[in-house]
């Protein structure tokens, strides 16, 4: 029986089996139909089965014919991978009073590929889920470390892998002047994670969007700067159809990327995932006063983005929970004492006491 991929050790030959269990289960990403076999994979079949890297430097240092282990496997370079990361008591016991009392996790975030390396910072023990998206093929994998007389070895926390490409759900941004097509994909709110950056901070932009195989009853798209409150939301029934418009964009904290927001539901029925074609323009000057743009009526059902500050000043530790702005569910273990920031849906915090800030 193949084990999962994450019971998987480093230095083991893969067989069809192994990568076949690694795709059903979210972790790699077939091309074909992966056969469930115990013979060993060898450098050309796992090319023919799954999307790799095949300029990491273990892979691309063997014959096509020479078998592969797991760790000559690394995701294709437009993936992403979350991570679990579990912050051990011990270690932080170790580095107590020889450094600044804080464990760091360095890596790449998804997007990016080199340059300098992001890190986050950890003092309390904990598993932190689901807490970073990191890019495959970056310069460094993630690591932890802690800086004392070069670094020690950090013998219990560690990370894990999770299943899923984290990039689905990453922004990227795009030239202003262009075209992207976005899947919705379920029910409710839907944020595509290519977005346009206009360039400055204001100006009209002309804007298209083109709606193909939508049989939902009820749905929204909205397209401005969400958290200052200037924008359009559009409202658009069943079937084929194409909206042109020019909006008025503006931003007094420099913000420069163009806010799209999909609400999507069905009455009656079952929901069906359907295409959206955005096409923009760049920004064209303004004569008008700084508060050209539509203000958001107050009857859109979409929510604002906000900063939402968990304070655990009841004594005892628990789990917060919220969503993020992209509607996605979040957990964070927050120790007795702590106090973690963080951007989610307005109202969506729970767990522990939450307040909440000014708009993302």
């Amino acid at each position: 029986m193949s084990l999962s991929w994450t019971g998987i050790t480093k230095n083991k030959i893969l067989t069809d089996s192994d990568i076949n269990r690694a795709a059903e289960d979210g972790f790699l990403t077939s091309k074909v139909t992966i056969p469930t076999t115990d013979k060993g994979v060898t450098k050309e079949r796992a090319l023919q089965y799954i999307n790799i890297n095949p300029l990491h430097v273990s892979y691309d240092g063997k014959l096509e014919e020479q078998l592969i282990t797991k760790d000559d496997i690394r995701k294709g370079c437009d993936e992403c991978t979350s991570y679990d990361i579990v912050i051990n008591q011990s270690d932080l016991n170790d580095i107590s009073g020889n450094t600044d009392n804080k464990i760091y996790l360095y890596y790449y975030p998804c997007g990016t590929y080199s340059g300098n390396t992001s890190y986050l910072t950890f003092s309390y023990p904990g598993t932190y889920k689901n807490y970073i998206c990191a890019q495959s093929c970056a310069n460094t994998e993630p690591y932890l470390f802690s800086s004392f007389d070069g670094g020690i070895t950090l013998s219990n926390s560690s990370y894990v892998e999770l299943a899923g490409n984290c990039a689905l759900t990453t922004y990227r941004s795009i030239s202003c002047s262009g075209s992207t097509v976005y899947n919705v994909a379920s029910e409710g709110f839907n944020h595509p994670t290519t977005q346009f950056d206009l360039g400055q901070t204001y100006g009209n932009v002309d804007i298209t969007i083109t709606i193909t195989g939508n049989t939902n009853t009820n749905n929204e798209i909205f397209i401005g700067n969400k958290a200052e409150g200037y924008g359009t939301t559009y409202s658009f029934g069943t079937g084929a159809q194409s909206i042109s418009d020019t909006i008025g964009y503006i931003s007094s904290t420099n913000k420069t990327i163009l806010d799209i927001i999909v609400y999507s539901t069905t009455t009656g029925g079952t929901f069906t995932p359907y295409n959206v074609t955005f096409t923009t323009s760049c920004p064209t000057s303004i004569s008008c006063s700084p508060n050209t743009g539509t203000t958001i009526e107050q009857s859109s059902n979409i929510p604002n983005c906000v900063t939402m500050t968990f304070i655990a000043n009841q004594g005892f530790s628990a789990t917060a929970y919220w969503l993020d702005c992209n509607g996605i569910q979040k957990t964070r273990f927050i120790t007795a004492g702590e106090t973690f920031t963080t951007c989610g849906l307005q109202g969506s915090g729970t767990g522990i006491p939450v307040y909440t800030g000014s708009a993302c």
